[in-house]
């Protein structure tokens, strides 16, 4: 391989790296945010997030 092509891989693999271990991260909730979590889940397991609304 070429100088070249060693770099262009290198990177790629770096990305690929670094995308899958931000990919796997914990979320971060704020309190407001988990005292809501808290109440859905208390509330019933039927609750779903709805997260966008497609009109076709």
């Amino acid at each position: 391989m070429q100088a070249s092509s060693l770099a262009v891989l290198r990177c790629l693999l770096l990305g690929l790296l670094l995308l899958g271990t931000t990919l796997h991260a914990a979320p971060r909730y704020s309190p407001d945010e988990q005292e809501n979590i808290r109440i859905y889940q208390a509330a019933s397991r039927a609750v779903v997030n709805i997260t966008s609304i497609a009109i076709n």
